[in-house]
């Protein structure tokens, strides 16, 4: 069981293969739970059709692990993209929208750029513009930072934090890298044999007694269940 409080910025860890990416994907509609119930803005989603999943799709957004940018297209007509499928607004307005974004995650004047062109990070940032660009109340992360070097890692970490409070969403981030969720996390949620094992913050997590949570917390390099570790601030 587990409930996601508005506002929040919620990571959730665990080993490779316990169902992470799978618990976004119940969020979105994508896989459908054998038993038990999902929630989403208080409507049961279990159910239901296609259909019937759109106009609670449309107040998400689903940033994917490479980013999943649109090769041929260019930065403008990446983040343009939804905007322009789910609405009427006229090129003017469009253009304003992704200036908007671009300028949010840090980027502005790259419309012209081709995803090739990009870093990385850069190219990560670009997939954030496109998911905030329908102005989503969630979002869903699935490993944000996995390929980055450590400083591009902790700036999207701090972005994410960012873009939470800016835009008041709610954030759900599936996460390896423990000190991006020692950054950005409200609450740590630790997922293992399907069950979440643990829900608290990073501070509590880092002195977990649990032995598999401790296990996993020193084999990233985090002293755990010794109580002398303490987190950073969250967002420095």
């Amino acid at each position: 069981n587990l409930k996601i409080q508005r506002g929040e910025v919620l990571c959730i860890l665990g080993p490779s293969g316990t169902g992470k990416s799978v618990a976004l994907c119940h969020i979105n509609g994508l896989t459908r739970p054998d038993s038990g119930d999902v929630r989403v803005f208080g409507e049961s989603i279990v159910g239901h059709s296609e259909e019937e999943l759109s106009p609670v799709r449309r107040r998400l957004a689903m940033l994917f692990q490479g980013g999943a940018l649109f090769d041929s297209m260019n930065v403008e007509d990446n983040i343009a993209f939804p905007v322009r499928e789910h609405t009427r607004k006229a090129p003017s307005e469009i253009a304003a929208i992704v200036a908007e974004k671009l300028t949010l995650v840090g980027l502005p004047g790259i419309q012209r750029k081709m995803p090739s062109e990009l870093s990385g990070g850069m190219r990560k940032r670009v997939a954030l513009a496109r998911s905030i660009a329908l102005e989503p109340e969630i979002i869903l992360y699935d490993e944000p930072t996995t390929g980055l070097d450590p400083v591009s890692s902790e700036k999207i970490a701090q972005l994410m934090v960012s873009v939470n409070e800016r835009l008041q969403t709610t954030s759900v981030v599936v996460t390896h890298d423990i000190v991006a969720a020692r950054t950005a996390a409200d609450r740590v949620v630790f997922l293992h044999q399907g069950l979440f094992q643990f829900i608290g913050t990073f501070d509590e997590a880092a002195s977990s007694e649990h032995p598999v949570l401790m296990e996993y917390f020193r084999a990233m390099g985090f002293p755990c269940g010794t109580g002398v570790f303490q987190a950073a601030p969250k967002g420095v």
